[in-house]
């Protein structure tokens, strides 16, 4: 084997590294609660009855593709060695090239480019529909015509999708880590409000809105200070997804908020 412990559940390294990544981990689930794209396909739904049956399917979804993307890692490690990628993304179209034959190397690449595409256009799509209807139709011009708002539905489309092909070219940082950034601060700024709404009659609109702040904000504040280097100088090898502290603290600011001014809402 080239390294038995990369096998074990720490990978060979500390119990706090193990337990980080269970937490960190667990908050990449919850974070599902506040991505928005993701919040319109239950909105989809044709009845409440669908739920059950959305869920199961979900779930399964997600066991596949996250498993497989596990023993995908596992395999390509023991194929190709431990130090074969400078570029751990590169990773998927090498080992599909090199065990599947062309076409169907090919085929499964574009799958992969084919979900990321997906997700990608419900982004712009969600983004687009927020600032046209919840914004601009609903705050600016409640008149406005149809015919309109398709027209500026499109323009906020390229505007947006032209500001993150800036952002991504001039980033150094992987794909990786630019969607764990986006998915942190969509699932602590949404993610808690959404929860305690669906849980929770007490929700006021300051509520939400301090939870909202208060989530986007810690990670910020986590990713741009760094503040995983001063845990780890406290406590070796510890480390946190900054989505773990935003969800928590917005979702505590919601509640206190809104509990706080729950009789002036009413």
């Amino acid at each position: 084997a080239i390294d038995p412990d990369l096998l074990t559940l720490s990978g060979g390294r500390s119990p706090v590294i193990l337990w980080s990544g269970i937490v960190s981990g667990f908050a990449i689930g919850i974070g599902y609660l506040g991505q928005p794209h993701l919040a319109v396909r239950y909105m989809s739904l044709r009845s409440p009855q669908d739920v059950s049956a959305a869920r199961g399917i979900a779930v399964v979804y997600g066991f596949l593709t996250y498993g497989g993307a596990v023993l995908m890692g596992i395999v390509a490690l023991a194929w190709f060695g431990a130090s074969n990628f400078t570029d751990t993304e590169l990773m998927m179209p090498a080992f599909a090239q090199a065990v599947f034959p062309g076409w169907l190397a090919g085929l499964l690449i574009c799958g992969a480019l084919a979900a990321m595409m997906s997700t990608a256009d419900s982004q712009l799509l969600v983004t687009s529909s927020s600032f046209t209807e919840d914004l601009y139709h609903q705050e600016m011009e409640p008149d406005a015509s149809q015919e309109k708002l398709v027209k500026i539905g499109r323009i906020v489309t390229v505007v947006v999708g032209l500001i993150a092909f800036a952002l991504t070219f001039y980033s150094g940082s992987s794909i990786f880590k630019k969607v764990l950034f986006a998915w942190a601060g969509l699932g602590a700024a949404f993610g808690p409000p959404m929860l305690l709404c669906l849980w929770w009659s007490g929700v006021t609109r300051n509520g939400v809105l301090a939870g909202m702040i208060t989530g986007l904000t810690t990670v910020l504040l986590w990713d741009n200070l760094d503040v995983n280097a001063w845990l780890s100088d406290q406590v070796e090898g510890l480390r946190l997804y900054s989505l773990a502290p935003g969800f928590l603290l917005s979702l505590l600011v919601t509640w206190g908020v809104s509990a706080m001014t729950r009789r002036s809402d009413k």
